[in-house]
């Protein structure tokens, strides 16, 4: 099921009521938004997501912004680069709370 998939689809797939349900969830993101970011990775297919993004936002009455990004940090999380302040671990007998400082969150021993 994609977030993208028309109404009629949904109710084919899922019945009259399941279906509109489903996709009134699965849209009710556009409702609140009000601009649309599209982050440039260098995974781009030749300007179509760029593109497809841009006449979304126009479609839908949304401003467009482009941002340049960074895949360091996903490439760190999947090699296991896992060096703080990036990254917190919790290991076993652990877990992740508030910290209530610049650090957002610590690692606490479970009692």
């Amino acid at each position: 099921m994609g977030f993208d998939e028309p109404l009629e689809a949904m109710i084919r797939k899922y019945g009259e009521d399941n279906g509109r349900y489903l996709y009134e969830e699965m849209t009710r993101y556009r409702s609140q938004y009000r601009k649309l970011t599209f982050i440039e990775t260098g995974l781009e297919a030749g300007g179509k997501f760029l593109a497809e993004a841009s006449t979304e936002a126009k479609e839908k009455g949304w401003s467009f912004e482009r941002l340049p990004g960074d895949l360091t940090w996903l490439r760190r999380m999947v090699e296991g680069e896992w060096a703080e302040p990036e990254f917190v671990v919790a290991e076993p007998g652990q877990r992740i709370v508030a910290s209530y400082d610049t650090s957002v969150v610590k690692v606490q021993r479970d009692r």
